[in-house]
């Protein structure tokens, strides 16, 4: 076979090729090297200036999840489950991907058994559902060879829960259209159907005016513990009038009207020298308010009734923000169990004088 000699010039522009490849990759490098803060010497080759390459390692973790709440059997079937998605990020903030993550959940925040829920890899997502209907529950996510780099995200389980900030409005859950009972006032609902969470009251003459609404949904109250109950919340601001004068309130509980033992109602009041009232049934006598210091004037606070689940009877409760002070209802017995409802009442109103029902928050919770 003849020998064909090969050909000069194609080799050195080869030649030059790979050494303008090799000048770039090693001007690459030292750009890394320099951005990192890593010394490193112009004499340096390639493969001493990639041994000195810094190794990306797991340095911090976020973990998003996508509701706000979790119900086990609930009537918010959107927030029977969540999408727990974790983040592993470097030394320098770079997202990594692929990592190896474990996921695992407890019940309550700062003690309590771990469970493993699953091990994900990152740019997945894991979907959790919960197990009761009451409880704050603790995710952690945490790379999986070194538990070190973790981080937490807290959930709440309810029966249910409004208003929340996907699925249902507090609508979904107050029968505004079928008030039970009212008296002496219109009833404007339109702002309350389209998301609002409060319902207008007009008198239609001066004197006394009144609303009654039920709750839809919510767990049953009878044959039960105390496990078992519902919260409704207010803001409520102290006025500068006396309740001899005029009294706003408004509040909920238990109503029967036909029956008053089965009812339980009370009120927060908007009034310089009472702040609560109660009454079985609609009529109450604004002389008997009581002033327990629920209510702070100029300020607004965080009140709630809670409606405690019995076998045969029992009270529900007003309770001021963060749960003090509190003060019991009349006591509603289970043989004549009424409705759980919310309510406005006025006394000594005027003609088209309006009151506000504004509901801060209405949720339940069952073992």
């Amino acid at each position: 076979m003849p020998f064909t000699p090969p050909d000069l010039s194609e080799i050195l522009t080869n030649e030059q090729e790979l050494n303008t490849k090799l000048n770039s990759c090693k001007s690459e490098l030292q750009s890394i090297l320099t951005k990192e803060g890593i010394d490193y010497t112009s004499s340096e080759g390639i493969i001493p200036l990639i041994r000195k390459l810094p190794y990306p390692t797991p340095t911090t973790i976020e973990l998003f999840g996508t509701k706000e709440f979790l119900t086990k059997d609930g009537s918010q079937t959107y927030n029977r489950s969540m999408d727990l998605r974790p983040i592993v990020r470097d030394q320098n903030g770079k997202s990594m991907m692929n990592l190896s993550v474990t996921i695992r959940r407890r019940s309550g925040t700062t003690s309590g058994a771990w469970t493993t829920l699953g091990t994900i890899t990152t740019g997945q997502s894991l979907n959790v559902t919960p197990q009761s209907n009451n409880g704050n529950y603790r995710y952690e996510a945490y790379v999986t060879n070194n538990s070190n780099v973790s981080i937490h995200y807290d959930v709440p389980n309810y029966y249910m829960y409004y208003p929340a900030k996907y699925g249902q409005i507090l609508a979904s859950v107050v029968d505004y259209a079928n008030p039970m009972e009212y008296s002496n006032c219109r009833i404007n609902t339109e702002d309350f159907s389209m998301g609002g969470n409060f319902i207008d009251l007009h008198a239609q003459s001066a004197g006394q005016m009144y609303a009654i609404f039920p709750l839809k949904y919510y767990p049953p109250l009878t044959h039960v513990d105390t496990n078992t109950n519902i919260q409704i919340g207010f803001d409520i601001t102290r006025g500068n009038v006396p309740v001899s004068t005029k009294a706003i309130g408004i509040g909920g509980g238990m109503y029967n009207p036909e029956d008053s033992y089965g009812g339980s109602l009370g009120l927060f009041l908007d009034a310089s020298d009472g702040d609560t009232l109660t009454s079985r049934d609609t009529f109450f006598i604004p002389q008997w308010s009581t002033d327990k210091g629920f209510t702070e004037s100029g300020v607004s606070k965080e009140c709630y009734i809670q409606i405690n689940g019995t076998y045969n009877g029992g009270y529900a409760y007003m309770y001021g923000e963060g749960g003090d002070p509190s003060d019991y209802m009349p006591y509603w017995y289970g043989e004549s169990i009424g409705t759980p409802v919310v309510m406005a009442y006025a006394n000594n109103v005027s003609a088209n004088e309006k009151v506000r029902l504004k509901i801060k928050y209405i949720r339940a919770v069952t073992p």
